[in-house]
């Protein structure tokens, strides 16, 4: 492979065009339901659920956890890095809810690797109590809506948990799931993705009219 293919990246795969215009779609469900205009709500949601962005999240997440898979993959780029740290686990699982705002203050609702909208679990939820009919939460990635399945907010360890990486807002971003789950337990280095963290936040190129994207929450 040329020496172009194993560059550091900002994301492990750019985002497909039409995430972005799902976002604007949601964003316009949204302002329907809360105009009570429910049914151009849910021809809004029902727009933004496309297979192309299925398609993306799928090959991110394709070849996770497969170290084969990983070192075939032109998404992942798998390489060995010499000198990483040992793996081992410092902190648990939860992440305190004042981390978890601090690095939402700090990033806003966009993913720090791709540049995508991204969307909390409780804006996401109410949206799905008021139209459980169309935004689909099955139990495989199929059966879920595509928009809300691609932008679903994470917390992202820049130096992963089990490496040691600690539960602190130094060490998160805002990611989106794809992302997030995509990279695994894997480094920065390991599948080639730049530290986020080296670039402002607004220094990825976002659509104008999402430019004051509020991650739903004016539905809570």
């Amino acid at each position: 492979m040329d020496v172009d293919f194993w560059k550091a990246r900002r994301c492990m795969l750019e985002p497909v065009p039409g995430i972005f215009e799902a976002a604007l779609l949601l964003g316009a469900a949204a302002d329907f339901h809360a105009n009570g205009m429910e049914d151009d709500a849910r021809n809004a949601l029902m727009a933004a659920d496309r297979p192309s962005i299925l398609d993306w999240c799928e090959q991110l997440w394709g070849g996770r956890g497969r170290l084969d898979a990983y070192r075939r993959s032109s998404v992942h780029r798998f390489r060995d890095v010499p000198g990483l740290p040992a793996r081992e686990v410092l902190d648990g699982p939860y992440i305190p809810a004042a981390v978890q705002r601090e690095v939402l203050d700090r990033d806003g609702f966009f993913c720090r690797f791709c540049g995508i909208p991204v969307i909390g679990q409780k804006a996401r939820k109410a949206m799905r109590d008021a139209y459980p009919e169309t935004i689909r939460w099955g139990a495989r990635n199929v059966e879920k809506h595509a928009a809300f399945q691609a932008m679903d907010l994470d917390f992202d360890h820049i130096v992963p948990r089990s490496r040691g990486g600690r539960n602190t807002p130094e060490n998160f971003v805002v990611s989106c799931a794809p992302c997030n789950c995509g990279r695994g337990n894997w480094t920065l280095e390991e599948v080639g993705v730049m530290d986020p963290r080296s670039t402002p936040a607004a220094a990825c190129a976002i659509p104008h009219a999402l430019s004051k994207w509020d991650g739903l929450m004016r539905v809570l």
